[in-house]
Order: C-alpha cells, then sequence, then structure tokens
C-alpha cells in the first residue's frame, strides 16, 4: 500500500512545474531512505502525500502535455480576437485544438519563397551545384557568423543578404576561379529561431520561430493577444547590424487590418532576434459603427484612420444601407456635433482605395448608417378556398385589383359560391375601439338608449370584412367592387351549398336541397310544416354573409346556402336575442374560415 502510494507521488512529481523539480540522481536517493523510513512510519507517507496535492497545481499535468506536444513553446493558444474581449471571455473549451493548431503551422509556407525577399541567417541549410572541369554538388548551412564555406573557393558572407543576392554573390565568387562555371545555389531549409513576445499577451515568453512566421501566428504561440490588449499597435523591435549599416527599426502592426481585410502588410514576416511588443489598449482612443452594416461594433483608433477604415472593418454596407445621409457623431469641447455625409458615390466600392470624400476620424467617433425605408417591403396577399391556385401572392403596393389577383390565382372553380365570398382586411382587426372597449364593461341595465344601439351594432360588426359583392363583380361587372388590395388582404371563396337551411319552430329542422324558383313556404312545408306556437308573421330569411330580410317582404331572392328561421311567438323577447345570435353567428361561420386560413 505504501509502495503504491509513494509512485503516485512520484508521477506527481515527475509533471510538476520547472520550478518544483528536483534533479533525477537527488529523487533517486530520497527514494530509497524514505522507503525504509516508511516501513514503521505510516503516519509521514499521509502527510507528504497531502503536500504533494498541495503543492502541485491542477494545470500541471496540462502544462507538461503541452511541452511534450512540441519545442515550439507552448500557452494558453485561442483563436485571433478581432474585436473587443471582456475577462473571461476566451474559448477554454477549444483550448487544445487551438494549442496543436498553432504548433502544427509552424513553419508552413503560404506560397513560394520570394528569393528577392526571403533573408538568410544561420542555419539556413542551401545546395550549392557547380558545373566546370570539377562539379561541386553538395548541401551547406550557413554558420552563425553569417557565412557558406564553398570547397575550393573558400568562405563567402552572406550575411544580411537575400537570396537573389547570395547567388550573385556566389556566382561571382565561383568565376573568378571558374570562368566557365554554371553555378546554382538553392534554399534546402529553413532555419529556426527566438522571438521576444512582451506586454499584453496571455504568457509572455520566448519562441520559436521561423523566417516565414507572421507576427500574428508568432502571438499565437504566446497565448494570443490579452483581453485588454492592442490589436492596432502592436510594435517589432528589429536589431539593426552595424557591420552592415543597418539602424534599429521598429515595425509598426494593425493585425485588424490582417484579420479583416487580409492586408499583408500589417503584418509581417519575424526575424531572428525580433521583440514584438503588445501594449495594453485604452477605451478612450475608439471608434464605434452602426446601422446597416455587416458587423456593428466598436475598434481601436490610430493615427489615420478614415471613414473607409472604419466601414471596411464593419465589413462595408448591407445592399439595403442609404449612403445619402451617413452620420457621423463627433465629440467637441464645447459639445458633440452631427455631420451627415453622402457616400452615395461609394456604393459597391467601400474596398478601394481613394474613395472620394474620405474624412479622417478621430477617437471617440460614431457613425450610423442608415437603412433605406421601405427596403424590399413584401406586400402580400393570400386567397384561399374555391379558386385553382390557392396560395400567397405578391403585389405591387396601391396597384394591384381584387379581379387581377383572383385571374392570377385561375380564376374560381365549378364549386365556388361567390355569394358567401369573402375579403378580409387583416390589418384592421387590430384596431381599438375605445368607446366599444367601455361598455363591455357596463352593465346593459346601465346603459342608455343610443349606447345599447351602439353597442349592438357592434357586436355584430365583423372586424375587417370589406363590403365587396363578388357575383356582381365577376358576373355582372359592377366594378365599384373591384377594390385596390393592400398588405394582408385575406380573400376566402367557400365552396358551393346546393340546400337552405330550415331552423326554429318548424315539424322537422335541417337542410332541404334548393329548388330554383321555390318560395319560404315551400321550404317550410319540405321541413314539415310550421310548429307549435311558431311566429309566421316574423319569420326571417338570413343571407350567409349576415343580412336579414322577412321572410313575407319578398325582397329578395333564395340562394343556395340561405338560412330560414322560423321564430316562437314572443312570449319573452327571447326572439330578439337569437335572431341577433344567429344573424352573427351566420356573418362568423364564413368570416372566421378566412381568418383562420391566413394565419396558419
Amino acid at each position: 500500500m505504501s509502495k503504491s502510494a509513494l509512485s503516485v507521488s512520484y508521477r506527481s512529481a515527475a509533471i510538476a512545474p520547472n520550478y518544483l523539480r528536483l534533479p533525477e540522481r537527488v529523487i533517486s536517493t530520497f527514494n530509497t531512505s524514505l522507503m525504509n523510513t516508511l516501513q514503521n512510519n505510516t503516519w509521514l507517507l499521509v502527510v507528504i502525500a497531502l503536500c504533494t496535492v498541495l503543492l502541485v497545481p491542477s494545470e500541471s499535468l496540462a502544462q507538461a502535455e503541452e511541452e511534450e506536444l512540441s519545442n515550439f513553446g507552448g500557452g494558453n493558444v485561442r483563436f485571433p480576437r478581432l474585436f473587443f474581449e471582456e475577462p473571461g471571455s476566451y474559448d477554454t473549451a477549444a483550448y487544445e485544438n487551438a494549442l496543436k493548431m498553432a504548433i502544427e503551422t509552424a513553419g508552413l509556407f503560404e506560397g513560394e519563397i520570394d528569393p528577392d525577399a526571403y533573408m538568410l541567417g544561420p542555419n539556413d541549410m542551401v545546395q550549392i551545384s557547380v558545373i566546370s572541369l570539377q562539379n561541386i554538388d553538395y548541401t551547406t548551412s550557413v554558420s552563425p557568423s553569417g557565412m557558406i564555406i564553398v570547397p575550393g573557393i573558400g568562405g563567402i558572407t552572406v550575411r544580411g543578404k537575400s537570396l537573389t543576392e547570395a547567388r550573385e554573390l556566389l556566382k561571382t565568387e565561383v568565376r573568378q576561379v571558374m570562368p566557365d562555371a554554371r553555378v546554382s545555389m538553392t534554399l534546402f531549409r529553413i532555419r529556426t529561431f527566438k522571438n521576444v513576445v512582451l506586454g499584453a499577451v496571455r504568457k509572455p515568453a520566448t519562441i520559436q520561430s521561423t523566417p516565414v512566421d507572421r507576427v500574428s501566428e508568432v502571438l499565437e504561440r504566446a497565448g494570443g493577444v490579452d483581453w485588454n490588449g492592442s490589436l492596432r499597435n502592436i510594435r517589432v523591435h528589429r536589431r539593426g547590424d552595424e557591420q552592415l549599416n543597418k539602424r534599429d527599426t521598429i515595425l509598426e502592426v494593425d493585425l485588424q487590418r490582417y484579420y479583416q481585410y487580409g492586408d499583408v502588410s500589417k503584418n509581417p514576416t519575424v526575424l531572428d532576434g525580433d521583440i514584438i511588443k503588445v501594449p495594453k489598449l485604452t477605451n478612450r482612443e475608439t471608434l464605434e459603427i452602426g446601422g446597416d452594416v455587416f458587423n456593428e461594433d466598436r475598434f481601436e483608433w490610430v493615427a489615420g484612420d478614415s471613414l473607409s477604415t472604419l466601414i471596411r472593418f464593419a465589413g462595408g454596407f448591407q445592399a439595403s444601407a442609404q449612403l445619402d445621409s451617413v452620420e457621423l457623431y463627433r465629440h467637441r469641447p464645447r459639445g458633440a456635433i452631427v455631420e451627415f455625409i453622402d457616400l452615395s458615390s461609394w456604393r459597391d466600392r467601400e474596398f478601394e482605395s481613394g474613395l472620394p470624400g474620405d474624412v479622417a476620424l478621430q477617437p471617440g467617433d460614431k457613425v450610423y448608417v442608415r437603412t433605406t425605408p421601405h427596403w424590399m417591403e413584401e406586400f402580400v396577399v393570400k386567397i384561399r378556398g374555391e379558386v385553382k391556385f390557392a396560395g400567397d401572392y405578391p403585389i405591387r403596393k396601391g396597384n394591384e385589383t381584387l379581379m387581377e389577383v383572383v385571374e392570377r390565382a385561375g380564376g374560381f372553380t365549378d364549386d365556388a359560391s361567390l355569394e358567401g365570398a369573402v375579403l378580409i382586411r387583416m390589418r384592421d382587426l387590430g384596431e381599438k375601439d375605445k368607446e366599444l372597449d367601455r361598455l363591455n364593461r357596463t352593465e346593459i341595465s346601465d346603459m342608455s338608449e343610443e349606447e345599447l344601439t351602439y353597442f349592438r351594432a357592434r357586436q355584430r360588426e365583423f372586424r375587417g370584412l370589406m363590403a365587396v359583392d363578388f357575383r356582381a363583380l365577376f358576373h355582372d361587372s359592377a366594378t365599384e367592387n373591384n377594390i385596390v388590395l393592400q398588405h394582408q388582404d385575406s380573400i376566402y371563396i367557400p365552396t358551393k351549398k346546393d340546400y337552405i337551411n330550415v331552423i326554429g319552430r318548424v315539424n322537422n329542422p335541417g337542410r332541404i336541397i334548393y329548388t330554383s324558383g321555390e318560395s319560404f313556404l315551400s321550404y317550410i312545408q319540405k321541413a314539415g310544416g310550421f310548429g307549435y306556437r311558431a311566429d309566421e308573421s316574423e319569420t326571417l330569411v338570413i343571407k350567409p354573409k349576415g343580412q336579414l330580410f322577412l321572410a313575407e317582404d319578398q325582397n329578395y331572392a333564395l340562394e343556395p346556402g340561405d338560412n330560414i328561421l322560423v321564430p316562437q311567438e314572443p312570449e319573452t323577447k327571447f326572439i330578439d336575442v337569437f335572431k341577433e345570435s344567429l344573424s352573427i353567428t351566420s356573418q362568423v361561420a364564413t368570416v372566421l374560415v378566412a381568418i383562420v386560413s391566413f394565419t396558419r
């Protein structure tokens, strides 16, 4: 048991960070002595195990695994940060994949190496070929002092020279000895070197790099820019060379430009000994953009930023952007001002250089791009029921009539009932009637005669129902019914009915097959005649849309789908309530189908 516990302790010690590790010889000696001591002192084993747990950090195992992945350094690598982050906002779940990606891509080429731009340095491997009376073909490396050795020629200094310059120098030196020789030099393997990363990065460190690595890649191996680090004011300190009369230089790096639109000039490759410094950003020196752009956000400001810079950072304008009045909000010592700028000429050109009317931006500037009113606004009507091609139809705003939409839907089927067809203006359903709302909260007994009349009329009304006579429009060409449609209008054409519905005080109420020319009395007779206490003089004919006619007046025409109501003698006022309810029910029954079909 003791040996097993000690084994665990020793494995923990093996993965401890460097500042806790002991030399292997010391650990071996300690093992032997400790095993002898613990045979009779089990309590000491418990103390050692507890100390090991307390001393070794929880991330020790992860650190050990990182060191084993590669000798390119390590660290908590994350993907590039394009915009401002807050503490704790890093995607730690992707930690391992990001680390491996940064290591695996180290030293990978973006394309062919440019011999005019590639600067040779110590440990670069080159292949030299000299064809003459005495052929030379071999591979050598650049020495730490910047020289290559050519057999029979001697040492040639290539320090600080490009690959092209080194080739020309080699040809010159070789032809002094072998005038007719054909000389070539090829880069065989690129070197590795150290770079130092300092400042607002997650893990300041010395990083192993290659001449094809860019600043962004080196920063990724140092854990990436910290949440409060600048992406746009990164500086690369490059040492000079007194022998070559080269002074120290400072390169300006703007990763925002690189990440947003691939400006590689702002993300240079590194050289031996470069020191990369990432300063902290300040919230005072920022720019903001909102409105009809692809990426509304806040960005860091640097000297030289212009309106086009900010718009490019935001991904450009959306197609619906109104560019004749882009708003620029700017702070002044005496208060803020708002300017409106016409950028109409920038449409589809915002990523070009030299745009007309470009404005230099200042820290704190805010830009807002309006959306064109009614841009791509949809105007759609629905038509359901007995038409050949029911569905949703886009219409021209203010210029599409009822007949045109019915024609586009293929016209009516043979089973269409134009008498019951309805047009609902759905946009009117949400209208509020404050007086009706008040009366709904009032007892009927407390209403005046005018209020009761208004209340009953509004209760019978179906909101949104347009007074359109489909039969008159499509059979008699009554163009006054051919109204202009609006967005969300709903048209419903019910199925033709072949019966008259006889209800109320008859002996056998129900549906009677319609026969053209027959009177209401004929249908009552077919329904078994008037029943007990039937009020024959108050018999009503009710149309599908709710119109009421006194049957005896004969000022109507019976049509399929009509209702004949025979009320009971007025022993109470029940008949008034029943007539009104039936009228409303007949009206709602058809209209409700239209609304349900629209809302589906």
